[in-house]
């Protein structure tokens, strides 16, 4: 891919969405969100453009005042990571 970006999406269950996979063919989030274990919301995932996870999911908003600072810290991770999978 050779792009140094990320892509945020917010996934809503409740909602008869599709996103489009590793293989660009639709799946209905609900089925993305269970391949990936997702069963507690919010949880933030941080994958590849493979659906490779690239960070350890963050579950949760209260993390006593450092969310942001835990959210910054698994983006750089998953930065990082994906570009060691290049």
């Amino acid at each position: 891919m050779g792009e140094n970006r990320i892509v945020i999406r917010e996934l809503v269950t409740d909602i008869a969405n599709n996103l489009i996979d590793g293989d660009g063919k639709p799946m209905p989030v609900k089925e993305f969100l269970k391949i990936l274990k997702v069963n507690f919301f919010p949880t933030a995932v941080f994958i590849n453009h493979q659906m490779q996870v690239m960070a350890e999911p963050l579950i949760g908003l209260n993390q006593s005042g450092f969310y942001g600072a835990y959210l910054d810290q698994r983006i750089e991770i998953a930065i990082r990571n994906a570009a060691l999978n290049e």
